[in-house]
């Protein structure tokens, strides 16, 4: 048995919790509203945008009449995608150094923004509506990108996702998988810290076509 419950929390499950607010200070100003000049320059300092003529064209996809409650929502969306493709090539080699090298580790893409899109309504202040489905997906949209004005919660919805940057870890019997779980459990302070564990082999878990795995959220730590 290696874990007690069948999902394990630790806490720090927001990428905001990780970074804190001195990372993201354009994310609201003293008036509550975001310093967009601010944020866009965090944009080119991470490379979300490489130059003025690729910020121009990313703001030119969106809706005319909604640009600015567009890029309220959007801004900390591309500035954590941006974090996450700085910090992938770092998580990976570390993720290689602690695993045993009997295991076959194969990195996973960056997470995909259309992806953290569908997922923002989830970690928002409108999560209650999502759950109860009787407001359609479309009005609940326009209501997140209407409350990203004057709402920090939900202009920083995005950082809800755990696993912008992963890794698949596969082993080939029980003795091996104990192995590759502790090492990176107790991987030393520095590297990670363990927000969350799902034991998909604990006899609680439900077996989805037969596939079973344990799923780890580990946020990188420190300076990187």
């Amino acid at each position: 048995v290696l874990t007690s419950e069948a999902k394990r929390t630790y806490g720090k499950l927001h990428q905001y919790e990780a970074h804190g607010n001195d990372a993201v200070g354009w994310i609201s100003s003293e008036e509550g509203a975001m310093n967009t000049i601010d944020a866009a320059f965090a944009l080119f300092e991470n490379k979300t945008v490489e130059d003025v003529e690729s910020f121009c064209l990313m703001v030119a996809d969106l809706e005319n009449e909604e640009v600015g409650k567009e890029f309220n929502l959007m801004a900390y969306r591309k500035w954590i995608l941006g974090e996450a493709s700085g910090a992938n090539t770092l998580f990976q080699q570390t993720i290689k150094d602690l695993i045993p090298t009997y295991a076959i580790v194969t990195p996973g893409p960056v997470k995909e923004e259309a992806r953290v899109i569908t997922k923002e309504l989830d970690y928002s202040s409108l999560k209650d509506e999502v759950e109860n489905g009787m407001v359609e997906t479309f009005v609940l949209l326009g209501k997140l990108r209407e409350s990203a004005l004057t709402s920090v919660e939900d202009r920083i919805s995005s950082g809800g996702v755990c696993d912008f940057v992963r890794c698949s870890v596969v082993c080939f019997h029980e003795e091996q998988l104990i192995e590759c779980y502790n090492a990176l459990k107790q991987a030393p302070e520095e590297d990670f810290f363990l927000s969350r564990e799902k034991n998909g082999f604990h006899n609680t878990s439900r077996s989805v076509g037969g596939y079973r795995d344990i799923k780890l959220n580990l946020m990188l730590k420190g300076s990187k």
